[in-house]
């Protein structure tokens, strides 16, 4: 403290300069929270606008399908049927 009177500072103006500064960035924060806000808001809008949500759930719904052919392909019984297909085609081609 003594430093700071000895350059020329007082309690009263380092205490109403610290206000000002707590006040300014108390703005600021309220003004980043806004912009933050509205950026979500404008973020959502263009979702929708772009159809994202329902491309979303086309891909859901591709995977789903994909899942359930992969699982039909490696069944068992499936397997038997493509080797019994493939060498049915083998033997008539190469009878």
């Amino acid at each position: 403290m003594s430093e700071l009177k000895n350059q020329g500072m007082k309690y009263f103006t380092i205490k109403e300069e610290m206000s000002a500064y707590l006040s300014s960035q108390a703005n600021l924060m309220d003004r980043l929270h806004n912009l933050e806000t509205k950026r979500s808001e404008f973020i959502e809008q263009m979702k929708y606008r772009l159809g994202m949500y329902e491309r979303e759930t086309s891909i859901a719904e591709i995977m789903v399908l994909k899942t359930q052919f992969l699982e039909e392909f490696h069944a068992l019984n499936n397997q038997e049927l493509r080797r019994a297909d493939h060498r049915k085609q083998w033997i008539s081609e190469h009878a």
